[in-house]
């Protein structure tokens, strides 16, 4: 059996706070451990702990620079466009989510736009910020490229499309409806996670060699060949995200990012709806009975399995294998034991 170590929500935050204390200031320390440790906490452990030495791999390359700070470039009532400055990815995600959020308290409805950024970790997290606001969210953010367009040739070449992922929060109390997808049949993170563990993915993903799909995680994470959710369809919002993207934010497009070393230069785009400058108190029932009609029809919404693992996680903590919390603390300059 593999060595494993449990941690409840404070001691999983306490210490990942101790750790990045190291390079940010408290309060940037306390925002960053909090968004990897509700990562792990409601389950989506491909965007947790597992992407913590990258983070900090990536701060040390100079790709990410943890003293930088966003910068507001213009501001009217309803819209604002941000300069991250290549400030930590969740950081800017968080101040443009805030920004678009109060806003949207005023005018009913807000677009921030947020360039020179980074990846922004789990963009759930920031749908459930929106929600606890009252407030919907779409967000969407480009990428490297990383994924195979769907006319491209029958032989492998070089991906040219970015799997551009979006999300869309829809409040609903304590249990907010969240979609959190990429525009790859499977995340990155989802992937690689077959692929360590020497598993096929559960339909194709992506293309082999010669240009056929395939399930075959390690050969998809190796040469970036996800193939796109819905093929042409995927391929075409896929190109449509990347090109509002950079109009509304004045940002990078995928093909521009991809002149840089790494994930950097990205833009994103956060679109907040104040729900109670629309329906009022209404809402609640509202949507208590959409959500009744799909419990109704045995559909499954996103977000309720979601629920469920958070649930049980606050309960009993989260299990996190050794080696990852190893690689956590390997990462940093001082290791702190749990």
């Amino acid at each position: 059996m593999t060595d494993t170590v449990i941690f409840q929500y404070d001691e999983l935050f306490e210490a990942l706070n101790g750790l990045l204390s190291e390079h940010f200031e408290q309060a940037e320390a306390k925002a960053l451990a909090t968004i990897f440790t509700e990562a792990e906490f409601d389950g989506l452990v491909t965007h947790g702990l597992k992407r913590f030495p990258r983070f900090m791999d990536e701060i040390s390359r100079g790709w990410i620079n943890p003293r930088s700070k966003a910068r507001i470039l213009s501001d009217a009532d309803a819209w604002m466009v941000i300069d991250g400055q290549q400030a930590p990815g969740p950081l800017n995600a968080m101040f443009s989510v805030d920004h678009a959020i109060n806003k949207a308290k005023h005018s009913g409805i807000a677009l921030v736009g947020l360039k020179n950024t980074n990846h922004w970790l789990r963009p759930g997290y920031y749908a459930k910020l929106a929600a606890r606001a009252n407030c919907v969210l779409i967000c969407w953010t480009n990428t490297i490229p990383n994924m195979l367009a769907h006319s491209q040739s029958p032989t492998i070449g070089k991906p040219t499309l970015g799997n551009n992922p979006i999300v869309i929060g829809i409040p609903n109390g304590d249990k907010p409806i969240i979609f959190d997808t990429a525009m790859s049949q499977f995340s990155y993170g989802k992937i690689q996670q077959y692929a360590e563990d020497n598993k096929p993915l559960p339909v194709a993903g992506g293309y082999s060699d010669d240009g056929n799909p395939t399930n075959n995680a390690a050969k998809i994470f190796e040469q970036l060949s996800a193939s796109a959710i819905g093929w042409w369809k995927g391929s075409g919002l896929s190109i449509m995200l990347d090109l509002l993207a950079a109009v509304l934010t004045g940002g990078q497009s995928v093909e521009e990012v991809s002149r840089h070393e790494g994930e950097q230069n990205i833009s994103q785009v956060f679109i907040a709806i104040n729900i109670e400058h629309l329906w009022g108190d209404q809402y609640f029932s509202r949507i208590a009975n959409l959500i009744f009609q799909l419990e109704t029809d045995e559909i499954h919404w996103p977000g309720q399995s979601l629920n469920r693992t958070r649930a049980k996680n606050d309960i009993e903590g989260v299990t996190i294998p050794l080696h990852i919390w190893q690689a956590v603390l390997e990462s940093t300059p001082n290791q702190k034991h749990h």
